[in-house]
Parts: C-alpha cells; structure tokens; sequence
C-alpha cells in the first residue's frame, strides 16, 4: 500500500485506490505535513500545484528526498505558480533596471521653468497611466494617488506652476 499525504485540518482518509491488483494508494490529509507557509499559500494554488505539493511533502517524510531537495522542488511549484520569481528571471529584470537606469540621465533644472515644464510632462504621463490602469480595470483610487503634486522637502504642498516667480529665471 502506498499512502500520500497531504495538508488539512484534520487527520482524514480521503480516498483509496486500486489501481493494480493487491495495489492500493491511498490519500490521507493531515496536519503534521504541512508547510509551515501552507496555510497562506497551499489555498492559493491550482489542483495540480496542491498535488506536487503534497508529494514533496510525502517524498520528504519517507526520506526519498533531501531538505535541500525538498525545498528546490517548493521553489519550483511557488515559481510556476507566480508566487516567486526564479533566478532566471531576476537576473534578467535586474539586467533591464540597469540599461533603463544607463539610459535615464538625471535632468538639472537650472530655472524654474524647466522644473515645471518638466512637472507637466511627468504629470500628463501619470494621467496616461492611471487612463492605463482604468482600461484594464485596475483600481488607482489610492488616495496616495488621487492627486499628484510637488511637494517641497519640507511638505510644504506647492501649486501647480509659480505664475509668479519668473523672475528666478534671470538669477
């Protein structure tokens, strides 16, 4: 007879097979094999993930398989599930960032002008965005996002342009 255990609530038989003659499986839910992110995480994944799960756990307990191994294959079931991100991909993500960062020069603003031209174009983008977000119904009505606007290092909250401070341009 081979047993499969799997996490629940409760110590449950919750099927038995015969699958060959004189050769039964059986699936037995308990709580002495779950994960201790099993209640955060086990609920969340589809079927098939669930009954990987379950058989890294059961390969584990036998001692058919390594801590070192069991914990690859978790990583494995919690990356094809999206949950985490495999060292492929943060390698590559890590890649893009810095040619982003390379290519984006920090803009000095030497007059205020070019600070608030450069506040509108940042603004209407963020307009764009947030139009982004509403077409693929994603909500923003964060009320962090509500409403952009400069903000001095003191947080002193400042209009959108200083109509009259032009006269910093000639300084």
């Amino acid at each position: 007879m081979q047993v499969f255990f799997s996490c629940g609530d409760v110590n449950k038989l919750i099927e038995v097979k015969e699958p060959n003659k004189c050769r039964y499986v059986a699936r037995f839910q308990t709580p002495l094999v779950c994960h201790r992110d099993a209640v955060l995480v086990y609920p969340w994944l589809p079927e098939e993930l669930q009954h990987q799960w379950d058989t890294v756990e059961t390969r584990l307990y036998r001692k058919e398989i390594t801590t070192k191994g069991y914990n690859k294959q978790l990583q494995g079931i919690f990356e094809e599930a999206g949950f985490r991100l495999s060292n492929a991909t943060k390698i590559h993500l890590m890649e893009e960032a810095k040619k982003v960062q390379q290519q984006t020069k920090i803009q000095e603003f030497d007059s205020l002008n070019l600070c608030n031209s450069e506040f509108k174009r940042l603004k209407s983008e963020v307009e764009l965005l947030k139009q982004k977000l509403k077409d693929n119904n994603i909500d923003y009505s964060n009320e962090e996002l509500a409403e952009v606007r400069p903000v001095d290092s003191d947080g002193v909250d400042y209009p959108d342009e200083f109509p009259h401070a032009d006269f910093m341009d000639d300084m």
